[in-house]
C-alpha cells in the first residue's frame, strides 16, 4: 500500500486563525460563538471543552461576549446583536470580508446580484441578508428560471469550485446574451489549491481519502472532485470511521482535506492507514508462508512420484516420420530445459529473492524443468539424435525474456508453459511411440501444476488487476502467447506434421489453454493479499489439465 498526500490539504489560514482567536478570547472572559464556528465537528468539540458556548441565536446568548465565526455576517445581524448589549468579536475570513465588499460594489454600481452557492449556508446569508433583490444559483436550470435584467453581477460563495462558478457564469451570459454580465472572482486561493491538487491526486490513486466534516461544503466539493477522477472516494471525519476492507494491500490511497480538518487529524488517519498496512501484510506474510509450504509439499510429492518411460523398448517407427521427430525433440529438450546454465541462473536469482520458502519452491520448480530435459534426452539417444545446445528459436526466445527483464516474467514464463503443454498434447495425442506418450504424459502432469503455480504468482503480485482481465491485458496476453506460438510451430512444424498433426490443430490447443487459463484468473478472488487458492495447488491442477 502506498499513501500519498495532496500538495494542498487541511485548514486554510482563515480557520486557523479563527480558532486561535476563539481560544485566546476565551481564556480572558467567557465568550459564546453564533453558529458553528468552523463546519468540524471535532474541532468545535474541543472549543466546548475550553468553556466555549455556542447559540444560533443572539437572544439566546448568556455571556457578554459573542464572538462571529469565519463564515462572516450580514450587517443588519451584527447591528442586531451590538443592540442587545453584546460585545461583538469577529473571526470573519479576510477572503469572506474580501467578498461583501466585492457584493456590495456590484450592487452600488448597479448590477442585479447573483451569488453562486448554497441559499441556506451561512456564509451566503451573511452576504444577501442586507440585500431586497437577490438571486443564489447552484445549478443551470436555476438559471434558466431567472428573469430578465439588463445587469447582472456575479459572485461566488468562496468555497466553491472556480470550474464550476466559471461554467455558470457563462451560462447566465448565454442565457441573457443582451445583458451586461459582471463576474467576480470572489473563490478564496485556498479553496482553488486544494481542488487543484485533489484533481492531481485522484488520478495518481486506486483509492482516495477525503477528511472533513459533514456539514462542510468545500469538504463535500472535494469529495465531488475526486469522483470525477477516482472510481472508490471515501469521506470521513476522523480514523475512527476509517474500515479496513475499503483497500487492497496493492493500492495506491490519496489524502486530501477540507480547509477545517486539523492537521492532527489528518495524520491520524495517515497512521490508521499505515496500520491497515502493516496488519494486512502481517496476515499475507503468514498465509504466504503456509501456502508456500504446500506448494513446497506439491514438488516433493512429484519428485517421489516420477514412474521412467520403458526407453528398452524398441523403437518401430518408420524413418521418414523419425527423423522430422527427433529434430522436434532434439530442438524442444534445448527449449525445456532452460537452456544454457548461465539463464538458468539468471531467472533462478530474479525468482528466488523474496523469502527461504519461496527459494525453496523455485529449486523444486527448475529440478523438475531439468528433469523434463533429461526425459527429452533419453528420448533423443533412444531415437538416435544428439543432444544440440543452440538453435534460433531458443536464441530469440532468451533474447526476448531478457529483454522484457523482470517486469514481464511471470508473464514470460506462464506463455512458455501454456505453449509447452500445446506442444506435449499434441505430441501425446499422435506419438507413434509409448515410450514417448508415457514421457508426455508425466510432463503434462508437471506443466499443470506450474500453470496453476505461475497463475497464483500473476495474482499475488496484482498482476493482471481484475478490471484488466477481459480488455487490453487480455489481448495483449494473447497476442504474445500466439507470437510464441507461431515461433514453436515454425520450428517443429515438421516433426507434427510428421505424426499427424496439423497446424488448426495446434493453434487450437493452444488458443485452448489460453483461454482456459484465463479464465481461471476471472475465477479467483481479488489480490488484495496472497491469494487463499494456493493452499488448493491439487485441485487446480486438475482444472487446468483438463
Amino acid at each position: 500500500m502506498k499513501i500519498l498526500r495532496a500538495e494542498y490539504l487541511g485548514m486554510c489560514f482563515g480557520v486557523r486563525d479563527a480558532i486561535e482567536l476563539a481560544v485566546h478570547e476565551a481564556a480572558a472572559q467567557p465568550l459564546t460563538i453564533l453558529g458553528d464556528l468552523v463546519h468540524n465537528e471535532t474541532v468545535l468539540a474541543q472549543l466546548r471543552s475550553r468553556g466555549i458556548q455556542f447559540q444560533n441565536e443572539a437572544a439566546a446568548v448568556a455571556t457578554r461576549r459573542v464572538m462571529i465565526t469565519a463564515h462572516g455576517a450580514s450587517d443588519c445581524k451584527l447591528t442586531d446583536t451590538r443592540n442587545r448589549g453584546l460585545q461583538v468579536i469577529e473571526a470573519t475570513c479576510p477572503l469572506v470580508q474580501l467578498a461583501h465588499r466585492s457584493l456590495k460594489a456590484l450592487v452600488d454600481e448597479g448590477f442585479h446580484p447573483v451569488i453562486i452557492g448554497q441559499r441556506e449556508h451561512v456564509e451566503v446569508r451573511g452576504m444577501t441578508e442586507d440585500l431586497e433583490q437577490f438571486d443564489v444559483v447552484l445549478a443551470e436550470p436555476e438559471i434558466a428560471r431567472l428573469p430578465e435584467r439588463p445587469r447582472f453581477g456575479v459572485m461566488a460563495q468562496t468555497t466553491q469550485p472556480i470550474d464550476k462558478v466559471r461554467r455558470l457564469a457563462q451560462a447566465l451570459r448565454e442565457r441573457f446574451p443582451a445583458a451586461e454580465v459582471r463576474f467576480v472572482d470572489t473563490v478564496c486561493q485556498p479553496t482553488k489549491q486544494r481542488q487543484n491538487a485533489a484533481v492531481e491526486l485522484a488520478k495518481q490513486s486506486d483509492a482516495v481519502v477525503v477528511i472533513g466534516g459533514k456539514n462542510s461544503n468545500n469538504t463535500h466539493e472535494l469529495v465531488k472532485t475526486c469522483a470525477q477522477f477516482c472510481e472508490r472516494v471515501f469521506h470521513v471525519q476522523t480514523a475512527a470511521e476509517l474500515r479496513r476492507d475499503w483497500f487492497r494491500t496493492d493500492d495506491v490511497i490519496g489524502i486530501t482535506a477540507g480547509t477545517s480538518t486539523p492537521d492532527q487529524i489528518i495524520t491520524g488517519v495517515e497512521q490508521r492507514l499505515h496500520e491497515f498496512d502493516a496488519a494486512q501484510n502481517s496476515i499475507a506474510r503468514t498465509e504466504e508462508t503456509l501456502n508456500y509450504c504446500k506448494w513446497i509439499e506439491h514438488f516433493k510429492r512429484n519428485k517421489q512420484n516420477r514412474p521412467e518411460p520403458d526407453w528398452a523398448a524398441p523403437v518401430n517407427i518408420p524413418s521418414g516420420v523419425l527423423a522430422p521427430l527427433l529434430r522436434s525433440v532434439e530442438q524442444f529438450r534445448l527449449g525445456d530445459g532452460g537452456g544454457p546454465a548461465s539463464l538458468i541462473a539468471f531467472n533462478r536469482e530474479k525468482f528466488r529473492s523474496r523469502t527461504e520458502e519461496l527459494r525453496q519452491i523455485v529449486d523444486l520448480w527448475f529440478a523438475e524443468e531439468a528433469e523434463h530435459a533429461r526425459l527429452l534426452g533419453c528420448a533423443v539417444r533412444r531415437f538416435g539424435g544428439r543432444i544440440i545446445t543452440s538453435h534460433w528459436s531458443f536464441t530469440a526466445f532468451c533474447l526476448c525474456r531478457r529483454v522484457l527483464g523482470v517486469s514481464f516474467e511471470l508473464q514470460v514464463l506462464t506463455l512458455t508453459e501454456l505453449v509447452s503443454t500445446g506442444y506435449y498434447r499434441m505430441l501425446r495425442k499422435h506419438s507413434p511411440d509409448g515410450p514417448l506418450a508415457a514421457m508426455c504424459e508425466l510432463i503434462l502432469r508437471d506443466e499443470a501444476g506450474h500453470v496453476a503455480f505461475q497463475r497464483d504468482r500473476l495474482l499475488s503480485a496484482g498482476c493482471p488487476r481484475p478490471g484488466m482481465r477481459g480488455g487490453w491485458w487480455r489481448l495483449q496476453f494473447l497476442f504474445c502467447g500466439y507470437a510464441a506460438g507461431t515461433v514453436l510451430w515454425i520450428s517443429h512444424a515438421r516433426g507434427l506434421k510428421a505424426i499427424g498433426g496439423t497446424r488448426s490443430e495446434f493453434y487450437s490447443e493452444i488458443t485452448r489453454q489460453m483461454t482456459r487459463f484465463i479464465r481461471s484468473l476471472g475465477k479467483q478472488p481479488k489480490p488484495t493479499r496472497v491469494p487463499a487458492q494456493w493452499a488448493q495447488p491439487q485441485s487446480a491442477q486438475l482444472q487446468l489439465a483438463k
